[in-house]
This record gives structure tokens, sequence and C-alpha cells, in this order.
């Protein structure tokens, strides 16, 4: 099994059915690729001959351990995909899925981390009772819980993480996702059979199921499977808007007459705004000045508006926060983002960047080249600059911005982009 491992390739190969036979199940045959169904013959070794496993578990464990510790220094998933990969039935493939798992939770990829959760045991895969009153079922789903299951493919076989715990997640990612049906589910199966299990969930410690109330709301623990899962709108309707100035190509050289492609000439497709916790950000040129404005993410009301002035600033000082009057920022309806040049190459795009507390961005001078008869007549004005906020303090300049270029002949084309 191991030489075809790692010879196999891309190839794939049925699956049979329960009944050993690899024939057509509803006129459908499943096929996997070649290295998960070796896996899975390993897995199922831990059924039929235990003591190959071991073996087996001996050879692979120590380079597995390696690639598990190499995650906890760097904290990225590359290292836990090779044990998932390559060593999935070692003694470590549980650890790699509950850790993938989280970190694609972390990165808000809610149903890849179920999809990860889910393959730590065969007694994740659960259909629940419609009802939380229907004894006999539960009843049932708690012997299941405590009998060996069919191993299924890219399922680990013989996970010793505590059930509590990944179950936990399962429901974590019900209520992150919006599923109150399926999470009141969820719950009911954790207060029946694990109702002590205790740890970390949500950067809190205590009872899982406790702690995974407090996350739903008051009411949850007295409701019922028939409850009805939250609404959501199929159509997509926009929830608020906001109006940007208006910014066109008309002064391109390379655009200006011509079809862009995904955009407009006479209506560019210019700002690209950034979400950031309950804000969103969005970077303009308007009124003789460069603005960042952030709206409230739930109904779009202005939280604040920084104002810089149009020409590239040459100071470090903290720059006047602007909290907009009546909610509303103080835009006109025309960009004046090209209007300093008569030609140009290239458009204003307004794009930014954060890490969760600051932002990041370019403002100034929106376009990164001249015409050449214009080359000669550049001046500090005419440079974009880059800046740095701070979110907490309602956009306070961060030290050591703006930056501007080394001199007139060089001008920001984008912003900068923050990793960690």
């Amino acid at each position: 099994i191991r030489r075809v491992l790692e010879n196999g390739g891309q190839r794939l190969i049925a699956v049979p059915s329960r009944g050993g036979k690899h024939e057509a199940l509803g006129g459908f045959r499943q096929y996997i690729p070649l290295t998960e169904y070796c896996h899975w013959k390993l897995s199922l070794v831990s059924r039929d001959a235990p003591e190959a496993l071991v073996r087996y578990r001996q050879l692979v464990d120590p380079l597995a351990a390696a690639w598990l510790a190499e995650k906890d220094q760097h904290l990225r998933p590359e290292k836990l995909q090779l044990i998932l990969k390559h060593a999935f039935a070692s003694s470590y493939g549980d650890e790699a899925l509950l850790a993938v798992g989280d970190w694609e939770l972390e990165q808000g990829n809610i149903a890849t981390a179920r999809g990860y959760y889910q393959r730590i045991s065969p007694q994740l895969q659960q259909r629940l009772p419609k009802s939380s009153a229907d004894d006999a079922a539960w009843e049932k789903i708690k012997l299941q819980l405590s009998q060996p299951q069919l191993v299924l493919p890219g399922v680990y076989p013989d996970t010793n993480l505590p059930f509590g715990e990944v179950w936990s997640r399962l429901v974590l990612c019900s209520l992150l996702e919006g599923s109150a049906q399926r999470a009141v589910g969820e719950l009911e199966l954790l207060r029946r059979n694990f109702p002590d299990a205790t740890g970390t969930l949500g950067g809190r410690t205590g009872k899982f199921y406790d702690l995974l109330i407090a996350l739903q709301g008051k009411g949850l623990a007295n409701s019922h499977l028939e409850t009805k899962p939250t609404p959501f709108d199929l159509a997509g309707r926009p929830i608020w808007s906001a109006a940007l100035p208006k910014l066109s190509a008309d002064r391109e050289i390379l655009g200006a007459g011509k079809v862009r492609p995904a955009d407009d000439s006479a209506a560019l497709r210019a700002y690209h705004p950034l979400v950031v916790g309950d804000i969103v950000l969005n970077a303009s040129d308007t009124g003789g000045k460069s603005l960042l404005t952030a709206y409230d993410r739930q109904n779009g009301r202005v939280r604040w508006q920084v104002d810089f002035p149009k020409t590239a600033p040459l100071g470090s000082g903290d720059l006047e926060v602007e909290l907009a009057a009546n909610n509303d920022s103080k835009f006109v309806v025309t960009s004046d983002a090209h209007k300093a040049s008569n030609r140009h190459l290239g458009v204003a795009r307004y794009s930014l960047s954060s890490n969760g507390q600051q932002v990041f961005g370019r403002l100034g001078w929106p376009v990164a080249g001249f015409s050449q008869r214009r080359m000669g007549r550049v001046t500090s004005k005419d440079q974009s600059f880059l800046f740095g906020l701070d979110l907490a303090s309602q956009g306070k300049l961060l030290p050591g911005f703006p930056i501007v270029a080394e001199s007139a002949d060089w001008n920001f084309e984008g912003p900068p982009l923050v990793h960690e």
C-alpha cells in the first residue's frame, strides 16, 4: 500500500459499495484519488489487523510528528496538509484534521472547516432525530456513539481526541453560518451525551454546552428541533447603498474611446471597499481632497471620515478626523482625481489593505504615469503618498506615515500589502 501511495500519481479508483463489490449505486459509481484510497485501506487495517497499523505508524509517525511541530511554530496549514496527504493514517492524522479545521474556521471558511472536523471520526457522521422529545431515537444515537462505526474514505479510523471537543466545533459551525435548526439538534446530542465536556471555545473556557448556549443567546436551551432556521435573502437585495464620486477615463491616453473589459470609460469601477470588522472602508478623491470614509457595515451610516490634502503631505503629524455631519460623507457628484492632468497613463483605482487593527492605502495623485509632454513639469504636488491609520482611534495617523516618494520622478502605483 505504501508503494502504491508513493507512486500512484493522480489516478482514480472505484470505491466498493457496502457489499464489497464495485457496483454502481443508483446508477452512479464513485471514484476517488488513488492516494485517498490507499489511506482508506490503511485505516481499515485498524479493524482487520491492528498490529499491522501499529507497525505502519512506527514507520511514519516520526515524520508526521515533525510536520506537526512545524505547524505549531509557523501557524500555517502547509505542513498539516502534508500529514493529510502522505501520512493520514499515522497517529497524528486526527490532530492535523482538527488543526486545519480550526485554521479554516479562523479564515471564515465555515463549510470547509466542518468538512475537516467531520473526517476526524466515523461517529461524527450522525443523522439526528427530528425532535428533541424522541427519547428512543436519542438512545439509539447514544448506542451508536459507543460502538465502532464503518470507516469511510477520507475519515480517520481511531481518534483519541475528546468527542465533546470535536462535536462542539460542529455546533459552532452551525451557529456561525446561521443554521439554527441544525445547531439545536447538535446541542441536544451534546447535552444528552457529553454535558460535562469542558475546554476552550471562542476564547472562553468552561463546559462546551454552556459556552455554546451563551453564544447562541438565551432561549435556545428550551427550543425544540422544529425551530425554523434563520431566513436569508435569496434574491441578494442590497442592505444599504452609498453614493460615490463618479470617475471617468476621458483623459486617459490608452483608454479614452475604447472598450474597457468589465469597466466603463464613462463611469470607472474605481472603488474597492474593504470590510474590517463592523466597518466598511472606502477611499476616494473629491472636492480637492483625498478622503477615507468608514461606513457602518450594518446600515451604511458614516462612522468617521479622514480628510487629507490632495497635495502630498510633507509632515507626519496627526491629520484631522472629520466626523461627517448628519451621518453623510461630503462627496460631490464627480471625482476630480484626473482633473490636474490633461492627459495621463492609467486611471485612479482605490484599493486598501488591513491587518484588522490598522488600514493602509495610497492617496494623493491617483495615477502613476504622465504623458511625455507633462513629464518635465511634474512636481511634489503631483505625487502619491502612502498612509497608515489606526482604526481603534477612528483614523489617527500611525507613526512614520505618510510616506512620500523620494523625488518627483517617482510615484506609488498602489497600496502596500500587510502581512502579520
